[in-house]
């Protein structure tokens, strides 16, 4: 029958009405043949199962999805105008797949006053739920984000980013020892395949990007980032990264693309193959031998750093100009 409906197509429609977890589409397909769904009374464990629509479903015996936590969510400066945080590790910046409830914006709506008017305002870069948030950062990386008080700051800011007059470093942990500080440039664009990934080319691939993948020419964002080493235990190398241009992923899939991912990155974790056929030589290097140190040593820097998480990713360093103009430069740790 043409009106019938997939099992986990159906549960993921009406996610809202049948529980208080927000499960991701994947968990969904997974808890269906781990758990089953009791429709009419009779335990279903197939996702392709269809359904009329009028059935009695009920998964409230799912494993409930865990939420995101505020804690480690810290104010670091403030002036009239503007708020610097530290994001902590596993906090979403705002509403998505698997985080529709805990999220930095809902944090905002509910604890700053004035975010709730700024989410009802739209500015060419803003949308009705990030409120006042400047910038965003992964759900999974640490550090410092930039949030307005009001309408013109945010315009404000808006406009340092889109003109790349906002410098930010981060600090990350890559596999593998690098003995050079590496500027490396290209395009990436979000896989039509796998939609939570992205893929990048070297700069000038665009015809070759458009008759290997269906998608339009403006989706293809070029990048910018530097890699500068540390410290090195001869296994792995704490970096430096300063970003020019602010796309998804950007460092995770850099590294990747080097040979060199970032530790604790399932996503784009591949020692073996790089992501794209970029020529390693054409590459912008200069020597920067990082500071060989014990593993031991190695271990309670990078613990301290990030906080004991695994994820080894951390926004350390913004210099923004305040809305006076004046340049307001912080930094977490200075190495």
């Amino acid at each position: 029958m043409k009106d019938m409906i997939r099992l986990h197509t159906y549960i993921t429609k009406n996610i809202k009405n049948l529980t208080e977890s927000n499960y991701t589409a994947k968990e969904i397909q997974n808890y269906i043949e781990q758990f089953g769904v009791n429709i009419d009374g009779t335990m279903i464990f197939k996702r392709l199962f269809k359904l009329i629509g009028n059935e009695s479903v009920d998964i409230l015996h799912w494993t409930p999805r865990s939420k995101a936590s505020y804690d480690g969510l810290e104010l670091v400066w403030q002036d009239s105008h503007f708020m610097l945080f530290y994001k902590p590790f596993g906090l979403p910046v705002q509403d998505g797949a698997g985080h529709r409830d805990n999220n930095m914006v809902n944090w905002l709506l509910e604890n700053i006053p004035g975010q709730k008017e700024l989410k009802l305002l739209s500015t060419g870069d803003n949308n009705e739920v990030t409120a006042g948030l400047v910038h965003r950062l992964d759900k999974d990386t640490q550090g410092l984000i930039l949030v307005a008080k009001n309408y013109e700051a945010l315009k404000h800011a808006q406009e340092q980013f889109r003109n790349r007059f906002v410098k930010k470093s981060y600090l990350t942990v890559l596999e593998g020892v690098i003995d050079d500080e590496i500027t490396i440039e290209g395009v990436q664009f979000r896989d039509p395949i796998n939609l939570i990934k992205q893929i990048f080319y070297p700069k000038n691939s665009t015809s070759i990007i458009l008759k290997k993948y269906p998608i339009d020419e403006t989706r293809i964002k070029e990048t910018k980032s530097k890699f500068t080493p540390l410290l090195t235990d001869g296994k792995h190398t704490l970096c430096k990264v300063r970003i020019y241009t602010g796309r998804m992923h950007q460092i995770r899939l850099a590294a990747q693309s080097l040979g060199f991912p970032v530790l604790g990155d399932k996503l784009y974790h591949n020692l073996h193959t790089k992501l794209s056929d970029i020529d390693l030589h054409s590459l912008e290097k200069s020597e920067c031998i990082p500071n060989k140190i014990d593993e031991i040593e190695f271990n309670i820097i990078t613990h301290n750093l990030f906080k004991g998480h695994t994820f080894y990713l951390l926004s350390n360093e913004l210099v923004f100009k305040d809305f006076d103009n004046n340049e307001k430069a912080f930094k977490l740790h200075d190495l």
